[in-house]
């Protein structure tokens, strides 16, 4: 069966958020460029089920990177500033064994570890051994509890590490950034109801030594990987799905969560002094919640999705910070936003075709906000309203 489609996009005016100011947005510098890279990589897993309610996994995943990066800036009177001369030369490898046991139809025990060792320009070899246990408890077919540990190693992309080793007339040379390091725990409940619906709430909490987070080259929209020294994440999640015979079903999902940081921050390259003691992440968003409602009958589908989120960081210095899981610390993230995205399409049999003309409306009622301040990333405003039309044919 052969598909040809055809997509038009038509945005509206750019969006400027009413209650803080614009945030300014610098004419970016002369840069220049030149990244040439590959990787080759390999996936391997081996499943064994002796007997019901018993299963081992053992696996790899690894992968070989080779390339160079040549990246030079200068400001508008051009002055030279942040550069790179490095090998993008690296690899990863892990290998994990896992294994599930249900002794009876009320429990199943999960446990594993892994093995990570990364290395990357100027960071060297960095390893772990990685345990992680997951126990749950079924005590019926409409319910699930659960209580999960892990230990966690995320490196940084090889290929994306973008260190910045030299910095003209200043003689600042940055620290490589490390892989994060975490204890993440996790407990849950999953109640099921006659009708189509099924409801989840889940708390967790990870401690990372060091975490990462994403610094933005001043005057461009170039990002590097920086490492917080401390990093904790405390949050409670609450799912409802709907699902009831019939054309219509939806979910709402509701997410409250504190993300922060404290400690030395290597890595990346800032301009001026970066924050100390203790600062809401640039990626923390107190309250989130998302809701969708969709009709799919006869062809026809219709959506209704709603977004909001109670602002991420400001950029503001002068904030005072508070570390609790209630603390919204408000004068440290912009204003709250609520975007209504819409679409809608049908399918029809035309002689041997199915056509398929579809619209998507991103921001319905063209709402102008701020999505975030400058501060270890450059500030962002929300997209403006956004219209697509899409025609697919099925031939």
């Amino acid at each position: 069966m052969g598909y040809s489609s055809a997509t038009a996009a038509s945005p509206t005016r750019p969006a400027r958020p009413t209650s803080r100011p614009s945030p300014s947005i610098p004419t970016p510098p002369p840069r220049s460029e030149d990244r040439d890279f590959h990787t080759l990589g390999v996936k391997v897993d081996y499943l064994l089920r002796p007997h019901h309610g018993l299963e081992f996994k053992l696996g790899t995943l690894s992968s070989v990177t080779r390339g160079h990066e040549d990246f030079e800036t200068a400001d508008s009177a051009g002055n030279p500033g942040p550069a790179s001369t490095s090998k993008l030369s690296g690899s990863d490898v892990g290998v994990y064994a896992q294994t599930a046991v249900a002794p009876s139809d009320q429990w199943e025990l999960r446990t594993g570890v892994r093995f990570d060792n990364h290395n990357a320009p100027f960071a060297g070899n960095q390893s772990q051994v990685s345990p992680r246990v997951k126990l749950s408890f079924f005590p019926d077919p409409a319910n699930t509890f659960w209580v999960y540990y892990a230990r966690l190693f995320v490196p940084t992309n090889v290929e994306d590490l973008r260190a910045i080793t030299s910095v003209a007339d200043s003689g600042v040379v940055a620290e490589p950034t490390l892989p994060e390091r975490d204890h993440f725990f996790e407990v849950g409940y999953v109640h099921r109801f006659p009708f189509g619906v099924v409801t989840k709430l889940s708390g967790y909490y990870k401690r990372s030594t060091p975490g990462i987070d994403d610094n933005t080259v001043p005057g461009s929209a170039i990002v590097t990987s920086v490492n917080i020294e401390q990093v904790r994440i405390t949050g409670v999640e609450a799912v409802v799905e709907i699902r009831p015979p019939g054309p219509v079903s939806g979910y709402v999902n509701v997410a409250l969560n504190h993300a922060y940081g404290f400690g030395k921050i290597t890595g990346g390259f800032f301009p001026a002094e970066p924050p100390s003691g203790y600062f809401d992440l640039d990626h923390d968003q107190r309250l989130s919640g998302a809701g969708s409602l969709v009709y799919s009958s006869r062809g026809l589908y219709l959506s209704a999705t709603g977004i909001y989120g109670s602002g991420l960081t400001n950029g503001n210095d002068t904030a005072s910070y508070n570390t609790g899981l209630l603390d919204f610390n408000k004068d440290a993230h912009v204003s709250p936003s609520f975007i209504l995205n819409a679409s809608a399409g049908y399918a029809l049999a035309l002689g041997g075709a199915v056509v398929r003309p579809q619209v998507y409306v991103e921001n319905v009622f063209d709402k102008k906000y701020l999505l975030k301040g400058a501060f270890f990333s450059g500030a962002s405003v929300g997209r403006p309203r956004t219209v697509q039309v899409r025609l697919n044919i099925g031939l």
